[in-house]
């Protein structure tokens, strides 16, 4: 037929959920876990990907340690993928790399992304009350303009 490719590109898995904080959280969790257990970091990252049940985390972490073994740098190669990781995130990577405390450093930032994450759920829960209250005067409200001030016209 004389069809030839001119352009590709590779498509993420469509199947499996979204990546969370709270995935990169545990990630960091077990990647300062198994550094400082004194397990390789590439070794770690196949470990954490092949135990993660959702697959788009597992391609993020495949693309990450191709990165690693082409040459570049921890930090660079979590650069490449800022959706997911905020410069604080990288910067503080490539801080553990250059001082020779990445597993110390990971397990910190660890806890900061855990208590981030539990300071925004503790947030949510508090203002779920209020909105519920408020959306229930509303309804209640409009319900009292629309049917019961009308019947007091007549």
């Amino acid at each position: 037929q004389g069809l030839s490719i001119t352009k590709s590109k590779r498509r993420r898995a469509a199947r499996g959920k979204k990546i969370t904080p709270k995935d990169i959280a545990y990630f960091t969790r077990q990647l300062s876990t198994m550094l400082k257990a004194g397990v390789p970091l590439l070794q770690s990252i196949d470990i954490i990907a092949k135990g993660h049940a959702n697959p788009n985390f597992t391609q993020l972490l495949t693309e990450i340690r191709v990165d690693i073994e082409s040459g570049s740098s921890m930090a660079q190669a979590f650069r490449r993928h800022p959706k997911y990781f905020d410069t604080l995130y990288c910067n503080l990577i490539d801080a553990g790399e250059q001082g020779g405390i990445l597993d110390a450093l990971l397990e910190r930032l660890s806890l900061y992304m855990e208590k981030s994450l539990a300071l925004k759920a503790q947030i949510k829960s508090a203002l779920i009350y209020p909105i519920s209250v408020l959306t229930v005067a509303f309804l209640v409200t409009v319900v009292l303009m629309i049917f019961v001030v009308p019947s007091f016209k007549g």
